[in-house]
């Protein structure tokens, strides 16, 4: 089932192979049919990539990845602070972005790693990116994070476009200009051109989530880098305790460090309760103010059964939960700053 693989001229008339061939009818009839079996093959390569299952879209399932992915670095990225750290290692506080509800990842941009290690993610994270693989990535847990999800979809993009064998060695973002002589026809190219429009749309916008958040993650890192700096510098290398691998004692750490770089002192601790702290954890259930992973939880919990959308739904109940969440979050991120 060899196929042809010089340049395109013409669309090859698909009988041409018998009336081109030396010997006997038989012979021809053969050069006719192995013509036709390696263009069955391409056919079958190509819904292997495009529909690798029943009433799936390969190219328009990843575009709906990538949307989300949009949705998301377009919700997140701008509220995100370097000096505030903590914020890059927890998930939002909402699924939704905004008043038209777009789908948001409910991931942290990225999972944890030590802040000396800033400078080896920096450089790590972009490489996997450029060589279109999903890892092995620089972090100390393997939870879900936006550059998994980033990287995921690059390696899938990777994937898609190039036809599995005996023509690996075409490309859909290429087609049909590479295009074998054996396969071409005028319909098979109006098709490749639609593909390789889709496929090639889908590279820039995947392109451009990469842009906008290595851009924000630049900023992150050169915070950390120059705090590491300034610790080592205060401290020595060898006297840094490494954190343990959960959000919270990441948050502790940075918490602390930015105590210590800054002169500030250790033991100021949060302001006391107010009557509206109170009100507010009781409202919401807590005994003692919570961190940020623990009132998030609780907010979606309590919003799933009080949103006025639902069945048994209070609006009242789900505006007071909305005020009681909003005060508590405050206070939680004005202590870790």
């Amino acid at each position: 089932m060899d196929v042809e693989m010089d340049a395109v001229s013409q669309p090859r008339d698909w009988f041409a192979a018998a009336v081109q061939t030396e010997g006997s009818v038989a012979d021809a009839l053969d050069a006719v049919v192995a013509e036709l079996d390696g263009r069955r093959a391409f056919i079958t390569a190509l819904k292997e990539r495009l529909s690798p299952a029943p009433g799936v879209d390969a190219v328009s399932t990843l575009s709906h990845q990538i949307k989300n992915l949009e949705n998301t670095l377009r919700f997140r990225l701008g509220i995100l602070r370097p000096e505030r750290p903590g914020a890059w290692f927890r998930a939002p506080a909402t699924t939704s972005a905004g008043p038209f509800a777009s789908a948001v990842i409910e991931a942290p941009v990225f999972a944890l790693y030590d802040p000396s290690e800033a400078e080896t993610v920096s450089r790590e994270l972009p490489r996997l990116w450029q060589a279109r693989v999903a890892g092995p990535l620089p972090f100390k847990e393997m939870t879900p994070n936006l550059w998994a999800t980033l990287l995921e979809i690059n390696a899938a993009w990777a994937a898609l476009v190039v036809l599995p064998s005996p023509f690996a060695m075409l490309n859909l973002a290429e087609l049909p200009d590479s295009l074998p002589r054996a396969l071409d026809s005028r319909a098979l190219r109006a098709f490749l051109i639609n593909v390789r429009t889709e496929v090639l749309a889908t590279r820039a916008r995947l392109d451009h989530c990469f842009s906008e958040l290595q851009r924000a993650s630049e900023r992150f890192w050169t915070y950390q880098i120059e705090q590491e700096r300034r610790y080592r510098g205060r401290h020595g290398s060898t006297e840094r305790p490494r954190v343990n691998h959960t959000a919270d004692s990441v948050r502790e750490e940075f918490k602390r460090r930015r105590q210590s770089t800054s002169g500030a002192g250790v033991g100021g601790g949060q302001p006391p309760l107010s009557g509206v702290d109170r009100q507010a954890m009781r409202f919401m259930g807590f005994d003692d103010v919570p961190n940020a992973e623990a009132l998030r939880q609780r907010y979606l919990s309590m919003a799933k059964r009080l949103h006025p959308d639902r069945e048994g739904g209070n609006d009242t109940a789900f505006k007071m939960l909305s005020s009681a969440y909003s005060h508590l979050l405050a206070r939680v991120e004005s202590g870790e700053r």
